[in-house]
């Protein structure tokens, strides 16, 4: 994740879309190299004004990056630098990060032109250890003002030891205080919204799917650097449900990702099995398609790894069931807790694997995620 993260330059944030915010009203955001800074909303409500740090604070993009828990600490908006830049292409389309086979497949500007390349679902290049599922849409960059003129929800990223980098999408993970509908990768493509710090400030990085949407010789490393890339080589480790140590996560776990479970009555810790990073609301992920052809689901992704998170953030995954046989730890005393009706009926399975004592209350929470 810090791998990810690290050069990736500020946004501003100005909503700008009139009565966007209460007047006179402060709020958190993310100025200058990612500084914790605060904004106004103007005295008439038309937006905010941009962020500023003066007061002091600071951490680099990636501070407080991370899955496993944690709060979202305030919105910060992904908006086009304090709305001095007007970005190429509408902030409805969300070009940046778009899927892509090739640089004509990504958005065209408003006469045709090529603006965008594609970081191919074969390119294991750019994002290091992987290739992007379906794709990624970007931008060579060496400063933040580079992607935003072209779409005003990206920041640069991805830099190299030269300080050249990518532009990477920008999103707002959790819950929005401020009360609009928070920002999120578009459902289109295999992504998720990952937090990279306190003040509300979000990307959508890679998190891969499946080994058959990651295509022939290809395979889901749902662990890679931390989110979930295609690689060449099959990963190894137990699936999804399997039982494990944070210590000895990256060698229990296919994902390297190791989730413990507690009980909420006593706090103590009960249970652990092997997760993967997915994509919170969304069907597909966790090694399955929407709509498996043949036999049944066996893992969906039905808890975000943030305290507050949506649809659209990083997710975990849990093992399904129909009865007790069908978790991998039956013998350890795991059962099969029945699943609320209408999610039923969504995924397709009656239940997911737990510890025994805390099936009749659900999920237990989720102490810690090792290995990523």
């Amino acid at each position: 994740m810090a791998l990810f993260a690290q050069g990736l330059a500020s946004c501003g944030s100005d909503d700008g879309d009139g009565d966007a915010c209460e007047a006179n009203v402060l709020r958190a955001c993310a100025g200058p190299a990612m500084c914790a800074g605060t904004q106004t909303c103007a005295s008439d409500g038309s937006g905010y004004s941009e962020c500023s740090c003066d007061s002091g604070g600071g951490g680099s993009a990636g501070s407080g990056a991370g899955s496993g828990g944690g709060s979202n600490g305030g919105a910060a908006g992904a908006g086009g630098a304090g709305g001095t830049i007007d970005p190429i292409f509408d902030a409805v389309e969300r070009a940046v990060g778009a899927p892509c086979t090739s640089d004509a497949a990504c958005p065209q500007g408003p006469d045709g032109e090529s603006l965008l390349t594609c970081i191919l679902p074969t390119s294991s290049t750019e994002f290091g250890t992987g290739s992007p599922q379906g794709g990624y849409c970007t931008a060579r960059c060496r400063e933040t003002e580079d992607c935003q003129a072209l779409d005003g929800l990206s920041a640069c990223g991805l830099l190299d030891d030269a300080g050249d980098g990518y532009c990477i999408g920008l999103c707002e993970p959790g819950p929005d205080p401020a009360g609009r509908d928070a920002v999120k990768c578009n459902a289109d493509r295999a992504q998720a919204c990952i937090q990279l710090n306190a003040n509300g400030v979000g990307a959508c990085f890679p998190v891969c799917q499946s080994d058959a949407a990651c295509g022939a010789g290809q395979f889901c490393d749902f662990g890679a650097t931390g989110l979930g890339l295609c690689v060449t080589t099959q990963p190894v480790g137990g699936e999804i449900g399997a039982p494990c140590t944070r210590e000895t996560a990256e060698t229990d776990c296919r994902s390297g990702t190791c989730v413990t479970l507690i009980n909420p009555d006593t706090g103590v810790e009960i249970g652990a099995f092997c997760s993967a990073n997915c994509t919170f609301g969304l069907l597909e992920g966790c090694g399955f398609a929407a709509v498996e052809a043949a036999g049944a689901r066996e893992a969906v992704c039905i808890q975000p790894q943030l305290a507050n998170g949506e649809g659209g953030d990083l997710g975990f995954c849990f093992e399904m069931c129909d009865d007790n046989a069908d978790c991998t730890q039956a013998d350890a005393g795991w059962v099969c807790s029945a699943l609320p009706a209408g999610l039923q009926d969504i995924v397709g399975r009656t239940g997911e694997c737990v510890p025994a004592e805390i099936a009749s209350g659900g999920d237990g929470g989720i102490v810690a995620d090792a290995g990523n």
